[in-house]
C-alpha cells in the first residue's frame, strides 16, 4: 500500500497515470475553489481504478455559520465568510456540494 498526495492543478496527469489507477483519491475543501468542479471531478475519475472511490469533502452551503458550533465561534464565522467571498470572485462555487 503506498499514499500519493497531489495537486491536481499544477501535476502532470500523464505523470499520475503513469503510475497506474487508484484505489481511492480524496480531496478536501477542493472543488469549491474549481471554476468547473465537474472537469475536475472527470480528471480524478480518470486516475481512479474501475470500483474505486472518490471522495469529495466540500461545504454544503456558501454560508458563513455553516459548519455552526456551541458555543459560537465568531471568528471562524468571518474567516468562513471570507474564504466563500473570496470563491466566488474568483468564479467558482462555494455551494458546489449542493449541486
Amino acid at each position: 500500500m503506498r499514499l500519493l498526495q497531489a495537486d491536481l492543478t499544477t501535476v502532470d496527469p500523464a505523470e499520475l497515470a503513469a503510475l497506474g489507477p487508484v484505489d481511492l483519491a480524496f480531496s478536501r475543501g477542493f472543488l469549491m475553489h474549481q471554476a468547473d468542479p465537474a472537469h475536475a471531478l472527470r480528471q480524478i475519475a480518470r486516475l481512479v481504478r474501475p470500483g474505486g472511490r472518490i471522495v469529495a469533502q466540500d461545504p454544503l452551503m456558501a454560508d458563513a455559520r455553516y459548519p455552526s458550533y456551541d458555543p459560537p465561534v465568531p471568528a471562524l464565522e468571518v474567516v468562513m465568510a471570507l474564504g466563500f467571498a473570496t470563491a466566488a470572485r474568483s468564479g467558482a462555487t462555494p455551494d458546489v456540494a449542493r449541486r
